[in-house]
């Protein structure tokens, strides 16, 4: 039940950062909030596409793949999953991938609205739906990582290595 509603919790703070977005900020609108070497802005705009804009001219194609790949990860979750630290990574791209599902039923697009420009490198605008996302697949990776290295740990040297002895 926690884990639904950490779930539900990333959902509601997802669509009200979009709705608060879309009454106070004209599409294709901004507040700067920060400028310095880093830059942060809240804007507001519509991406059919990935990050950075990518298959933004196959809307219909993304979004059946991102249906597809969120019900693969549920069914993975729910049947398959036997690490119970790997649940709430899950959870965060469940629901990530659910609030920008949301989006394209709603609205057509997908509402974008953090912007970053670091040093003068325009990163692509997110939403908290795509930073849920990659906070998931970050700690699957951390995850991942620890496992490998535990797996690579060289077995106990033999204390005392035995003289080879000849069966002659």
């Amino acid at each position: 039940m926690k884990y639904f509603i950490i779930a539900l919790l990333i959902l509601f703070i997802d669509y009200a950062s979009k709705s608060l977005t879309m009454l106070f900020i004209p599409l294709h609108g901004g507040i700067e909030v920060f400028q310095s070497a880093i830059s942060f802005s809240l804007v507001h705009v519509g991406n059919r596409g990935a990050a950075w804009g990518v298959m933004n001219d196959k809307h219909l194609i993304l979004l059946i793949a991102r249906m597809v790949v969120t019900l693969g990860l549920i069914v993975y979750l729910v049947f398959k999953n036997k690490d119970h630290r790997r649940i709430i990574p899950f959870i965060l791209i469940i629901a990530g991938a659910t609030g920008n599902i949301l989006d394209c039923f709603l609205y057509g697009h997908v509402i974008d609205m953090l912007k970053f420009v670091f040093w003068n490198y325009h990163y692509p605008i997110f939403n908290v739906a795509d930073s849920s996302i990659c906070i998931g697949v970050l700690w699957l990776l951390v995850l991942s990582m620890f496992e490998k290295s535990a797996d690579s740990t060289p077995p106990h040297e033999e204390e005392e290595e035995q003289p080879y002895r000849s069966s002659l």
